[in-house]
């Protein structure tokens, strides 16, 4: 039997449910859990953390921890992604300032190139009015 529907059937245990009752309560025919080979899909993963939202998919995969998570568990990961996210947040803000500083910058160069100040002048192009241009 694959490790994980051993701990698929486990978990419907831990929920007071047969295996067939918990296949249904996640959206799936009566038979998934006992027809589960060696994986499950990321769908089938996704409905049961909708449902069961306080399961843990790291021990459901890789069986690591505990069955449940823990409120603490839940609060610490809220927290470590909130302050990341802001850590992102604030990566984004000043990489979109200097994106904005290098459009700038590109504008004024694209306006120096456009208009060359007037007096700049060839050296090889200077020449007198009675001097023929090739000689």
């Amino acid at each position: 039997m694959s490790e994980i529907k051993e701990r698929l059937i486990l978990l419907s245990k831990a929920l007071n449910l047969s295996p067939n009752a918990f296949s249904e309560s996640i959206g799936r025919d009566r038979a998934f859990v006992k027809s589960i080979k060696n994986y499950v899909r990321s769908d089938a993963l996704e409905n049961i953390i909708t449902i069961y939202p306080n399961v843990n998919l790291t021990w459901i995969i890789m069986g690591k921890g505990d069955i449940f998570l823990k409120e603490e568990s839940e609060n610490a990961l809220f927290e470590h992604y909130r302050s990341e996210n802001i850590e992102f947040k604030n990566k984004i803000d000043a990489l979109n300032r200097e994106i904005g500083r290098l459009e700038a910058r590109i504008e004024e160069l694209k306006k120096e190139t456009a208009h060359p100040e007037d007096n700049a002048e060839c050296a090889d192009v200077k020449r007198s009015g009675s001097e023929p241009f090739l000689k």
